[in-house]
């Protein structure tokens, strides 16, 4: 993997694992259970922190990297960028609140990625929810434009009621 695929990997896994902690209600093992954590992701804010130090423009940083975890299986094939104009109704890029966009869905390779570099070999999706931890900010910024519009709220919890 290049280095733009690595930071690519690590800027959206992240992301994940920022959102999905402790979503033990998530079975992400499951085809279906992945498409419901599908990111938006501002597409200017993220090509930013993609290229930042590297030199390269959009969009072939873009392309490289997106395209590249693809090929590894890190990332699921149906993905999207560009406006939500030229995208159209293409994946369901409407539910986006960015009107420029990057639209990509985890796999479970992409976790298990994920969990090697937090020294966790093997991380099975269910451990993702439970043991990912983010890394540290300090050397890169996390990304503040991200949305799982199809993520469930979380069930309420059966606690007692008040008579």
């Amino acid at each position: 993997m290049s280095s733009l695929q690595i930071r690519a990997h690590f800027l959206l896994y992240r992301e994940w694992a920022c959102r999905l902690e402790g979503r033990t209600d998530l079975k992400l093992g499951l085809d279906t259970e992945r498409r419901k954590v599908k990111m938006f992701v501002h597409l200017q804010e993220f090509v930013s922190a993609l290229v930042f130090g590297h030199g390269v423009e959009f969009p072939e940083a873009l392309n490289h990297s997106i395209t590249g975890l693809i090929r590894s299986g890190l990332l699921e094939d149906n993905h999207a960028y560009g406006t939500k104009e030229t995208l159209g109704t293409q994946s369901g890029v409407n539910d986006s609140p960015y009107e420029t966009l990057l639209m990509v869905a985890p796999t479970v390779a992409g976790f298990e990625l994920y969990g090697w570099a937090q020294g966790v070999p093997g991380m099975t999706p269910r451990e993702f929810v439970i043991s990912a931890r983010p890394f540290a900010e300090d050397e890169i910024p996390r990304l503040a434009n991200v949305a799982l519009p199809q993520l469930p709220d979380l069930p309420r919890s059966e606690g007692p009621t008040e008579t």
